[in-house]
């Protein structure tokens, strides 16, 4: 995909842990008037899944497109039911690549054509990329000292509308 030439953000900002992470998402997310679209490789219906499921859930009910792609392998516990608050609410979720074990196939002969990404892209304007993933393990709130330890990167700026193609 040609985005263009590189092109200046208006700010960049490292957050350093999960922590520092979720909490600059859960603003974005807030702060959103026209769109939200994410894509996780793990999202699970633990206290941060469900947490950010229904941020999400209340600004699709304030009128922003939420839509959201998480994948089927690195999300193995979450089902349909978890997602119907966000669904009713007006949202749209999908599964990338979903297994099929019901006959040798590609998407199981595949199993390692996953979506591995984790980002997040509000209004066009502040995007998130990293490690990050949306469970308590990601958090040192919720797992303490056992937290996984990773970064992310919130970008504000021309970058984050390119970026937006993406989806």
């Amino acid at each position: 995909l040609n985005q263009g030439e590189p092109t200046f953000a208006a700010s960049v900002t490292l957050l350093d842990d999960g922590d520092a992470t979720m909490k600059a998402l859960e603003r974005a997310i807030t702060d959103a008037t026209q769109h939200i679209h994410l894509e996780y490789y793990i999202w699970e219906p633990d206290d941060v899944g469900s947490h950010f499921r229904d941020l999400l859930a209340a600004a699709a009910a304030r009128g922003v497109e939420v839509r959201l792609l998480y994948d089927a392998l690195g999300s193995p516990r979450i089902r349909d039911a978890f997602w119907k608050p966000l669904v009713d609410a007006g949202g749209e979720v999908l599964a990338f690549n979903p297994l099929r074990w019901t006959r040798p196939s590609a998407s199981v002969l595949m199993h390692n054509f996953r979506s591995h990404r984790k980002m997040a892209i509000c209004d066009g304007r502040v995007g998130f990329l990293g490690g990050i993933n949306m469970h308590n393990p990601a958090t040192a709130t919720r797992s303490g000292k056992d937290a996984w330890r990773d970064q992310h990167v919130e970008i504000v700026g021309e970058p984050v509308r390119k970026l937006q193609r993406l989806f």
